[in-house]
């Protein structure tokens, strides 16, 4: 004890170092802990940050699969008009083929009474109808041939311009 008697003079010395010491195991472990959470915050912020690029990729996908079947789906529209109009202009030269073909057997009945001498002066107004009825049919011809391009045409717009309304916006 003799021993412990003689330190105490210098006791504050080691109440020194031991306050030393704790407040430098403080400041450590103080600065440790804050490294710890900035850490953590920066692992947190990575992970939404990954998040959001993962949201934003899929939203992206997802614009750009329906502007494809938007896009797919006007195109086959169109290409359903262009067939359903060359089917009507198809139909409608057949039809100008039967009345010119019936045009032909009229003609033909004409001149083979007009060369047999048995015509009267009436035939002469059957033969301006049957040249009007050939004009006509003519006519009528290239106008259903012009109106189906044209309704094509306009239908095949329509499609598109439905395609592009319908197309999400970036």
């Amino acid at each position: 004890m003799a021993m412990l008697d003689a330190l105490k003079p210098y006791a504050w010395v080691a109440d020194i170092v031991a306050t030393l010491t704790v407040a430098v195991g403080c400041f450590f472990a103080g600065y440790h802990v804050r490294g710890l959470s900035a850490q953590r915050d920066a692992a947190k912020l990575a992970a939404g940050l990954a998040t959001a690029n993962s949201m934003a990729q899929a939203t992206a996908r997802q614009a750009e699969a329906q502007y494809a079947y938007v896009t797919e789906k006007a195109d086959h529209d169109y290409q359903m008009l262009v067939q359903d109009t060359s089917a009507r202009v198809a139909t409608l030269a057949d039809t100008a083929k039967q009345l010119q073909r019936r045009l032909s057997v009229a003609q033909h009945t004409r001149d083979a009474a007009a060369h047999s001498g048995a015509s009267s002066g009436s035939d002469d107004a059957r033969t301006d109808w049957i040249g009007g009825f050939a004009t006509c049919a003519a006519d009528y011809e290239q106008l259903a041939t012009d109106d189906a391009r044209r309704a094509d045409k306009i239908a095949g717009l329509q499609g598109y311009i439905r395609g592009v309304m319908q197309a999400p916006k970036k």
